[in-house]
């Protein structure tokens, strides 16, 4: 059986923050909802979801990926999710990056954005979100040897 740790958590985030708070976290909010119900309705194998999200005139992007481990069950990782979703708003809002682990789960984003340091490039963003996404895949496959 599995069992949902929530009791402790890291958080880790950019210092440099967006010039459109709310926009921000308006989108920011929309991809989290969205990537929570991916991620648990994953299967018993995987419980990841990746996505992004543009707003603005700007159109500037927000990238975000969530994970579960995958003895959760959907309503387990789901709750867990929404922890990070919490943590998040509370700690990192309108930060250009960020994440928040719990020992059953996480939640990251990056964000390509005009930061009042200046722009993130976008070969920035997708180096950093496809070694994410490779770690994950490699600690996946350790696991299911």
């Amino acid at each position: 059986m599995s069992h949902l740790d929530s009791w402790t958590f890291g958080e880790l985030s950019n210092t440099a923050t967006v010039s459109n708070i709310g926009e921000f976290d308006n989108a920011l909010n929309n991809l989290t909802i969205r990537l929570q119900a991916q991620a648990a309705a994953g299967d018993s194998f995987r419980k990841l979801a990746v996505g992004s999200v543009t707003y603005g005139p700007e159109l500037f992007t927000i990238y975000g990926m969530m994970q579960c481990t995958p003895d959760l069950s959907k309503d387990q990782c789901s709750k867990c999710l929404y922890g990070t979703i919490t943590e998040l708003r509370d700690c990192c809002s309108g930060r250009v990056a960020a994440r928040v682990f719990f020992p059953s789960c996480f939640a990251r984003l990056v964000a390509l954005v005009d930061t009042v340091y200046g722009k993130i490039s976008h070969n920035q963003v997708a180096k950093d979100v496809r070694q994410s996404v490779s770690l994950i895949f490699k600690q996946n496959s350790f696991h299911n040897s």
